[in-house]
Order: structure tokens, then C-alpha cells, then sequence
């Protein structure tokens, strides 16, 4: 079967917590660590976040409903706290996350996910794991320890497109939305 034809441009859009740049820096380091233990690519500063939903490949023209359709989710802020070193085997990706989901968390994503399935959005579906991935083609050969949780104050959640460029891709913060409502 072949691929439908694409009219206009396309982006490849994700919703996404985002660290500020002191989480941001704390977390750099975080990769640096494991990338030192595991190999693997680490993942640049600038890309690092806790993904919600990834939407995928949609219309640009499509990206302001996308906004307005994310202007409409009321959500407490959400704190959580990074205490676990991931690694998963099968995709070689090693991560941090919680282990325990906050429920403003868990209440976020599916506002999100009922938004987008009732405008017949497709997107990933897979069971939802809360996770800030640290590197890629990673081999850990052990359990990797944090030795220090990562608190994180949650305070807005944002819709992100990937860029391609000639370093690769980077990603866009196309828009912000408050938590804490």
C-alpha cells in the first residue's frame, strides 16, 4: 500500500513537560553519567523533556487547532520526583523516572489523549510510562543507582514539533500552557 500524498507542510508534534534550565542542568548531568556507564548517544540538553502524548506527523495548518484543543485541559501543577534509572533492554534506551505517578499527571495525559481521540486524532497508545529519556543505543550492563532524587515542579506543559537540521533533529516549543487550574 503506498504512502497517501501530503499537501502542505508537515510537522512532527509532541505534547511534553519541559524542564527549566535548572532541571535541565541537573538532568545534563544525569546523562552524563549514564552515557559514562553505558555508552550510547546521550541526549542533548536542549531535547531533554518528559513526553505526554506524541501526536505525530499532522498538517501545520492543523497545529493551531492543536493549541486551542491544549488551551482547553485544566490540570493541577504536578510535582514529581525522579527516582528511578531506567533501561530498557529492547530499545536501548536508557531513562529516569518516578516511581510513583502522580494522579495530576496521570490526569493531564488523558485529558490530552480524550481531547485528541474526540477529534479523531490518532496518536500512541501504548500503556503510559512517565519517563525523561537519557541516552539512546545504550548497553547497560548493570542496574544503574541514582544516588539523589530529582523533585520537579511541574508548572505547565507545553506542545513541542520536531525540526530537522543539518545536527540532526532539534525540538520547538510551539506553545505553553499554565498547570495548576
Amino acid at each position: 500500500m503506498s504512502e497517501p500524498s501530503r499537501v502542505g507542510p508537515w510537522d512532527r508534534v509532541f505534547f511534553a513537560l519541559w524542564p527549566d534550565g535548572a532541571l535541565r542542568r541537573r538532568l545534563a548531568r544525569l546523562v552524563d553519567r549514564v552515557t559514562d556507564a553505558c555508552g550510547g548517544r546521550g541526549i542533548r540538553v536542549d531535547r531533554l523533556h518528559l513526553t505526554l502524548v506524541f501526536v505525530g506527523e499532522v498538517e501545520r495548518e492543523r497545529v493551531d487547532f492543536l493549541r486551542a484543543l491544549a488551551a482547553s485541559v485544566v490540570a493541577p501543577r504536578i510535582e514529581l520526583t525522579l527516582d528511578v534509572l531506567g533501561y530498557w533492554r529492547h530499545n536501548l534506551i536508557a531513562w529516569v523516572g518516578p516511581s510513583v505517578v502522580p494522579e495530576g499527571l496521570i490526569l493531564l495525559v488523558r485529558a490530552l489523549e480524550e481531547r485528541l481521540s474526540a477529534e479523531g486524532y490518532s496518536f500512541d497508545r501504548r500503556p503510559y510510562v512517565p519517563h525523561v529519556t537519557l541516552a539512546r543505543n545504550a548497553r547497560c550492563r548493570e542496574a544503574q543507582v541514582l544516588e539523589e532524587a530529582i523533585a520537579w515542579t511541574a508548572e505547565e506543559f507545553v506542545l513541542a514539533r520536531s525540526v530537522r537540521g543539518e545536527e540532526g533533529a532539534s525540538y520547538e516549543v510551539v506553545d505553553r500552557w499554565p498547570l495548576g487550574g
